[in-house]
């Protein structure tokens, strides 16, 4: 008996036996361009552009382009952003969808959203700031010269484990930052909750979200030894300006 198979099932085959491709970046072709095959080691023709691909910069200091001139612009499932590196996402040519799952950023890097056209969050997505620290901590960064960012009502989570070991004095660390632009769309949420402040009683940290920006503001408190000394010497202070 012959049993016949639909175009519907053959589709639904296949589909299921597609397998994600893991593309690493080694900018062979010098040129910067996240749309040539030559700068990955994935020889096949391709480079990643579905929302089963992913992508890998290792550390280094590339700075690669991601142009909408380019073909399949943002579709890429995951990217794993070394250290050093940056990824600038330019809409000059036309409006774009940023429609990348998860984003891992290590120390230095920057994912950077850029140009004169309309961007758009196609999707929900994590940042994974791994462990870092108030000197080196990758960073989300939206500086369009003109045109909107279109939020569209999606949620962003954060994640990775601030290491407060070395901190001296006081800052901020910003993760995010739209803040200096115009956007539509509904209100982008964001979820913070996988970020760990490693804090004690030396050190006191916050998460801030205001303004389309995510910040981790952090404070040394002296320890009681400095703080009576600095006490003593405003009061030395003070009485020698009374004696004059």
């Amino acid at each position: 008996m012959i049993r016949k198979i639909s175009i519907l099932n053959l589709l639904v085959t296949c589909a299921g036996i597609v397998n994600a491709d893991t593309y690493t970046w080694s900018g062979a072709a010098g040129d910067n361009m996240w749309g040539n095959s030559q700068n990955w080691t994935n020889q096949n023709g391709y480079y990643p552009q579905s929302n089963q691909d992913s992508a890998v910069i290792n550390p280094g200091n590339e700075v690669i382009i991601w142009s909408s001139t380019q073909g399949y612009h943002g579709a890429t499932n995951s990217i794993e952003l070394g250290a050093g590196n940056t990824i600038i996402f330019e809409a000059n040519d036309g409006s774009s969808d940023l429609k990348v799952s998860a984003i891992t950023l290590g120390g230095g890097a920057k994912f950077e959203l850029t140009g004169t056209n309309t961007i758009g969050y196609n999707r929900d997505f994590t940042i994974n700031y791994g462990t870092f620290t108030a000197d080196s901590y990758g960073q989300f960064d939206v500086n369009m010269t003109a045109g909107t960012l279109w939020t569209n009502g999606k949620t962003i989570t954060l994640t990775g484990n601030f290491d407060t070991s070395d901190l001296t004095g006081s800052g901020e660390i910003v993760l995010y930052d739209a803040s200096g632009l115009s956007y539509a769309g509904g209100d982008t949420t964001f979820n913070v909750s996988g970020i760990t402040l490693n804090t004690s009683e030396k050190v006191t940290a916050e998460i801030i979200t205001r303004d389309n920006k995510v910040a981790i503001s952090y404070q040394v408190v002296p320890e009681p030894a400095t703080a009576t000394l600095s006490l003593l010497a405003l009061c030395g202070l003070a009485a020698r300006r009374r004696r004059k």
